[in-house]
């Protein structure tokens, strides 16, 4: 009876190994999803793609554009005030020759970031969006949805099956 007892605790062991491994995982994120990074189709755009994320230390921003279209990670007055011009802006902005480009920004610090375009009118006509990347331990419980939120129940639905199956198998011998 004992071994079971152990075997029983080794397996609710690594169900919550592989729970948490799951469940922290750096995320990926396509700026826009399928939009990409562009003039958007209306101002609250980006800022409603946002809006139903989380973001975490570790995660990437990946932002993908054809066109003419810059990267700018600045200051909330930067993006408050859609300031634009190269050498005045309070942040790094990441620019391409290139006709189609793909940049990525791994989220390293934590609290609020403000990321816009700097072409001409595209930040005052809403092709920017800020975030707040929270630490990794944070207590706040993570959205109903999200890009990996169904893989830790998931997990737990699988493993607990077998869990049962081989203890329901085990407990016949």
């Amino acid at each position: 009876m004992s071994s079971r007892l152990d075997l029983m605790c080794c397996l609710i062991a690594a169900m919550a190994l592989v729970m948490t491994a799951t469940h922290v995982s750096a995320a990926e994120y396509n700026v826009g999803d399928s939009l990409g990074w562009t003039v958007p189709p209306n101002q609250n755009y980006y800022s409603d793609w946002a809006s139903t994320k989380r973001f975490f230390l570790g995660d990437k921003l990946i932002f993908n554009w054809t066109g003419t279209h810059t990267v700018g990670d600045l200051s909330k007055a930067d993006y408050d005030n859609c300031t634009t011009e190269i050498g005045k802006v309070s942040g790094p902005v990441f620019t391409s020759n290139l006709n189609q480009t793909v940049f990525t920004v791994t989220l390293n610090q934590t609290g609020p970031r403000y990321f816009l375009c700097t072409v001409s009118t595209h930040c005052s006509s809403g092709q920017k969006f800020s975030i707040n990347v929270e630490s990794l331990n944070s207590d706040t419980p993570a959205p109903a949805e999200g890009p990996d939120s169904s893989a830790p129940a998931l997990s737990f639905g699988v493993l607990s099956a077998l869990f049962v199956s081989s203890m329901v198998f085990y407990s016949y011998f």
